[in-house]
């Protein structure tokens, strides 16, 4: 009964110490990776469970490092209108999902710079967008110039309308003057 309570405590002992280590070992890789440290080469006396936990959490760690830059770097790409077709095939995928989110956000803004011109409101729009400045102050005076037209067009029709109504009214006092 004492060896078995023995064993049965060494045993969870032993394992507590493993799930530790293997958690260590994880970090370890993680943080190696972030501080862009090459990945470690490990003594002999290391058991090959800890080398291949550090391992595996590096190369996790690196892929999701390099798949966050391909996104930014795609996202840059679509607000700049442009696509880079040598991208690692590996990083393709969140190159694509970035560029489609910058593609969108530059229609987005695009849209916002017409309307601010439409109504009249001053041109501004985050910094990040500065190296579209020329593009977007285009689409703020095309908002600008349809309102004016708009403005325009809608004077006329109002003159127009004016001067129909008082020629209506002319009419009609001729009539009720002739009988």
């Amino acid at each position: 009964v004492l060896t078995n309570s023995y064993k049965d405590g060494f045993d969870q002992g032993n394992e507590e110490y493993k799930n530790k280590k293997i958690k260590e070992y994880e970090e370890l890789a993680i943080n190696d990776c972030k501080n862009n440290i090459e990945i470690r080469d490990f003594s002999k006396d290391i058991d090959s469970i800890y080398v291949d936990v550090y391992n595996e959490a590096y190369t996790k760690e690196y892929d999701r490092i390099k798949n966050e830059e391909y996104e930014k770097k795609g996202y840059n790409d679509g607000i700049l209108d442009k696509y880079n077709n040598e991208v690692d095939s590996l990083y393709l995928e969140s190159y694509k999902k970035g560029h489609q989110r910058g593609i969108d956000e530059r229609n987005l803004i695009k849209k916002e710079c017409f309307d601010m011109g439409y109504e009249g409101k001053n041109l501004n729009f985050n910094k990040e967008y500065e190296p579209i400045k020329e593009i977007l102050e285009k689409e703020y005076n095309k908002g600008k110039k349809q309102q004016e037209g708009e403005s325009i067009m809608g004077a006329g029709v109002l003159g127009a309308g004016a001067i129909v109504g008082v020629g209506a009214i002319r009419n009609v006092k001729k009539r009720k003057n002739k009988n």
